[in-house]
């Protein structure tokens, strides 16, 4: 965004020339990658004994240790320190997830679980929010503003046959359908703005809690008592790791940062930068190859932005995209009935559905 203020509309950007989170050789790795220095900060990390190399059949077991003993430290002020997990990928993170439940079940912390119909955030940028063919049966259109004939709040389902809303983007967020597994002491993570079933308390997006039980009629109980109406989905996921992007903004005691060689092609310097500093006393990558991370010193690091997209983007030929949206639909459908069921209607109807509120 600073880079298209500054290039597109030619206004000054400010810029942040002080590290004022970390202290030490944590600061000065910081600011080695903060100003592109990427090769000189990760030789930093290494020399401190901040990287480790283990491969694939270890690594992740390794992280979900590591990361489990760091919430265990104790703050000399009293309560526990904090940690996050940064990866480059959604598939990353799903391993990680399930390596850190896997390991919670052993320990005996994680209690009955469930599956559950939830709604996951498809980071879609505003230009690809402009393009039809991102869009599948199921997937769910939030808005957070008024639109032409669309009100804040409203809650709009994509049907096959419908025609899709590809204008005033900046007004609302996709998401997509999925199941979850989730226990009684899992950390989940809320992906929207939302409020409990009884309307009375909001959760904020990003807003971390924990499972503390299930409702006769299958609600998620989290802390403070709070209940989670499940009945139309929930905007909720693991909360034990996120992506670089997320993680902005985040500051935890302790980082770990898992980069495989299969997910080291989305990681560039800037994100790299990003993950490795919202530690505030220490920062761990976990990798399979070294040699392979220090290549991001020499990787271009300038990715596309919305603008860019728009005039720039290859687009799928008619053929493949039709048969990847059929396929797609298919391996959904179950999905999508479990949380649609109530509200489907006739498919030849060419406007977009608005899904029922949820109850509050």
């Amino acid at each position: 965004m600073l880079k298209l203020l500054e290039e597109k509309a030619g206004l000054p950007v400010a810029e942040v020339t002080e590290i004022v989170r970390q202290k030490g050789d944590y600061r000065k790795i910081a600011e080695a990658l903060r100003e592109g220095k990427t090769a000189e900060g990760l030789a930093m990390l290494d020399r401190l004994g901040w990287i480790r190399e283990v491969p694939d059949a270890e690594r992740y077991q390794a992280l979900a240790e590591a990361y489990l003993s760091a919430v265990q430290e104790k703050k000399r002020g009293g309560g526990n320190k904090s940690a996050l997990i940064v990866a480059p990928t959604h598939a990353e993170l799903a391993r990680i997830t399930q390596s850190i439940r896997n390991a919670l079940k052993d320990q005996g912390k994680l209690g009955e679980e469930r599956p559950l119909a939830a709604w996951i955030p498809a980071h879609f940028t505003d230009a690809q929010k402009r393009d039809a063919s991102n869009y599948e049966t199921g997937d769910l259109l939030l808005y957070h503003q008024n639109a032409p004939g669309i009100t804040n709040g409203a809650r709009v389902v994509v049907t096959e046959g419908a025609n899709v809303p590809t204008t005033h983007t900046d007004r609302f967020e996709v998401f997509r359908p999925a199941t979850i597994a989730v226990a009684i002491g899992d950390r989940v993570r809320v992906t929207s703005n939302c409020r409990t079933r009884d309307g009375k308390h909001r959760l904020d997006n990003g807003a971390l809690y924990t499972v503390r039980g299930f409702t006769p009629k299958g609600d998620v109980v989290i802390d403070h008592g709070w209940v989670v109406g499940a009945n139309n989905g929930v905007h909720l996921t693991h909360g034990y790791a996120v992506t670089s992007h997320a993680s902005q903004g985040k500051t935890v005691d302790k980082v770990f940062v898992g980069l495989s060689s299969q997910s080291l092609p989305a990681m560039s310097q800037r994100s790299l930068y990003v993950a490795a500093t919202r530690g505030r006393d220490e920062v761990m990558l976990f990798t399979d190859s070294k040699k392979e991370l220090v290549a991001i010193a020499q990787k271009p690091d300038d990715p596309l932005s919305a603008v860019d997209l728009v005039h720039g983007r290859n687009r799928w030929n008619p053929f493949r995209q039709r048969l990847n949206r059929h396929l797609t639909y298919l391996r959904r459908q179950l999905t999508f009935n479990r949380i649609h069921a109530p509200h489907t209607v006739d498919r030849e109807r060419t406007e977009p559905l608005r899904e029922a509120r949820h109850e509050r």
